[in-house]
C-alpha cells in the first residue's frame, strides 16, 4: 500500500474474460465426434484414452495451423494478418474490439399533473427512452463466427471421403457449413468459395466453433403512458393508483430459445422486449381503522377496550397485468435454416385453447396442430406452418403473442398495543397473494410438438399464496 494512494482491482466481462479465459491462459476446448485413431483437441475423447493433452501456453506457439492457413501442412506456427499467433480451431474465442464503444442512454419524458382536491392530485406523462450501443443482454456476448442460412440446403455438407462438397451441395447449389461459417475461408487445400457476410464480416482463418464476442452493438426504444392518481395522507388514508400502457422493443432471446443470428440480420430477433407488459396497474393504500381513543369511532372508549378495539391499520398493493410476449416456434426447422430462431409461419387466425382445466395438456393455451408435424417446406396445419422460403424464417414475429396476464393482491393486517408510556408493541399478519391466483407462465411455445400450448410452471416472480405472522416490541 501506498500512502495517499487508493487502488481497484476489477474483473469486468468484457476486459476479464478477455484476458483471462483466452490462450495462453485458458483453453476451453470443443468437442465432437471422432475415433480413436483420429482423435485431437477437437474429438471428442474416449474414456479408455482420456482427453488428448493440451497446454494453452503452448496452444499459440505449435500446433495452430490448420488447412486453411497451412494448406500445406508445413508450417509449426501461424500467425494472423497483423503478425500475432492464431488462436487454434477447436478453442472457443473471448473477442473485443481494440476501441470500445460506450453504451449510451437517451431519457425524455413529458407530465401534465392537477389537483383535484386537497389532498389528492392526477399526472398523466409521456416517458421514453432509447438504448444505443448496448450489450446483449446478461451474457454480454454473442457468437461473432455464426454461419449465415444464406446457401443452406438440407443433407448438403463436406464429403467426409474427400472434404469436398457433396452431390446434394452440387446438385442444388448449396454451400457447406464451412462456405456459411464467416470465419472459415478457402485456400488452395479448401478451393471453394465462400458465402457473401454483411459488413465485410469474415475472413482466411479455418475457425469452424463459435466464438464469444463482447460487443456493444444493440439497441432498444422504450415508449409509455403513465397516469397516476396519489392521495396524501389524510384522514388515516393514503393511496395511489397507477396505469401504464407502454411498448419496449430489443433483440430478443430467451422466447426464441436463446437463438442468436445477430452477426448477420440483428432484426430477426428484433421485437417487443420479453419482459414487459403492455398494460398494468398497480394500486396501493395504507388505511387506519377510525377506531379507538382519538378516531372517529369508540373515541370514548376505555384503556382495556382501545386495547381491543383501536390501533389497527391495513395496507395493500394490488397488481393486475397483461400477458408477457412469447414467439411460436417449430420443432424443427431443418428444412428451412439451420441457425438462428425456429420461427412458424402463421397462415390464419389461431385460436384460444380452452384455458380451463389441465393446463398441462397440450393446447390449453393455444390452438396446435394436434400431432401434426411440420417438418418439410411450405407444410401447413391449422392455422400453422413451415416458411416455404428456403433460408428463410417464419412470419409469426418475435413476441407478438401474449401468455396469461397477472394478478396478485398482498395486504397486511397490523395491530398496535401501548403498554405503559415506554413501550409499544406492534402484531404483524402479512398476506402474500392474498386470493391464492395462480398466475401461470408462458406455454410451450412449439406448434406441433406433443407437449405445444402446455403450461407447466408459475411466471418468473410469481408464488402462491404465503401467510407470515411477526411481533416487534419498541420501547
Amino acid at each position: 500500500m501506498v500512502p495517499g494512494k487508493l487502488f481497484f482491482g476489477v474483473f469486468g466481462t468484457t476486459f476479464g474474460h478477455i484476458v483471462t479465459q483466452n490462450l495462453p491462459v485458458l483453453a476451453a476446448q470443443e468437442y465432437s465426434g471422432g475415433s480413436p485413431a483420429a482423435q485431437d483437441i477437437n474429438t471428442a475423447f474416449f474414456l479408455s484414452s482420456g482427453p488428448v493433452t493440451f497446454d494453452p501456453a503452448a496452444g499459440l506457439t505449435t500446433g495452430n495451423c490448420n488447412k486453411i492457413t497451412d494448406p500445406t501442412g508445413l508450417k509449426t506456427q501461424c500467425v494472423g494478418p497483423n503478425g500475432r499467433p492464431m488462436i487454434p480451431d477447436g478453442v472457443s474465442r473471448d473477442i473485443r474490439n481494440f476501441n470500445n464503444t460506450i453504451p449510451s442512454v437517451d431519457a425524455w419524458n413529458f407530465s401534465v399533473q392537477r389537483q383535484l382536491t386537497p389532498s389528492i392530485s392526477a399526472t398523466a406523462s409521456y416517458v421514453g427512452n432509447k438504448s444505443t450501443h448496448t450489450p446483449p443482454g446478461d451474457g454480454a456476448d454473442y457468437p461473432l463466427n455464426g454461419r449465415t442460412n444464406v446457401g443452406y440446403f438440407p443433407g448438403c455438407d463436406d464429403d467426409p471421403a474427400t472434404g469436398a462438397p457433396n452431390a446434394v451441395c452440387l446438385a442444388n447449389n448449396g454451400l457447406t457449413p464451412k462456405q456459411r461459417t464467416p470465419f472459415y475461408g478457402t485456400s488452395s487445400a479448401y478451393p471453394y468459395p465462400r458465402a457473401t457476410f454483411p459488413n465485410g464480416l469474415g475472413g482466411n482463418f479455418g475457425w469452424t466453433g463459435g466464438d464469444r464476442y463482447q460487443s456493444t452493438d444493440f439497441n432498444a426504444k422504450y415508449n409509455a403512458l403513465q397516469v397516476q392518481v396519489e392521495k396524501r395522507f389524510s384522514q388515516g388514508l393514503s393511496f395511489q393508483g397507477s396505469y401504464t400502457f407502454q411498448h419496449a422493443v430489443e433483440q430478443a432471446f430467451a422466447t426464441v430459445g436463446f437463438a442468436r443470428y445477430q452477426n448477420i440480420d440483428p432484426g430477426v430477433t428484433y421485437g417487443p422486449n420479453e419482459s414487459y407488459r403492455n398494460h398494468e396497474f398497480i394500486l396501493t393504500q395504507v388505511y387506519e381503522l377510525p377506531f379507538g381513543k382519538g378516531k372517529r369511532w369508540a373515541s370514548t372508549v376505555g384503556t382495556a377496550a382501545n386495547a381491543v378495539v383501536g390501533g389497527w391499520s391495513i395496507n395493500s398493493a394490488t397488481t393486475f397485468s397483461s400477458g408477457l410476449g412469447w414467439t411460436p416456434g417449430l420443432n424443427s426447422c431443418a428444412a428451412s435454416i439451420d441457425n438462428g430462431p425456429c420461427i412458424a409461419d402463421v397462415n390464419g387466425s389461431v385460436k384460444n385453447g380452452p384455458r380451463s382445466g389441465d393446463r398441462r395438456a397440450p393446447g390449453y393455451w393455444f390452438e396446435t396442430t394436434n400431432g401434426v408435424g411440420l417438418t418439410s417446406l411450405g407444410a401447413t396445419a391449422g392455422p400453422w406452418g413451415q416458411t416455404a422460403t428456403l433460408d428463410g424464417f417464419g412470419n409469426a414475429g418475435v413476441n407478438q403473442f401474449r401468455g396469461p396476464k397477472f394478478f396478485n393482491a398482498n395486504a397486511s393486517l397490523f395491530k398496535s398495543v401501548g403498554i405503559g408510556e415506554r413501550f409499544k408493541a406492534q402484531f404483524e399478519f402479512k398476506f402474500y397473494n392474498l386470493f391464492n391466483h395462480v398466475n401461470l407462465d408462458r406455454p410451450n411455445r412449439c406448434v406441433d410438438c406433443s407437449n405445444g400450448g402446455q403450461i407447466t410452471g408459475l411466471t418468473p416472480g410469481a408464488q402462491m399464496r404465503r401467510l407470515e405472522f411477526g411481533a416487534k416490541l419498541t420501547f
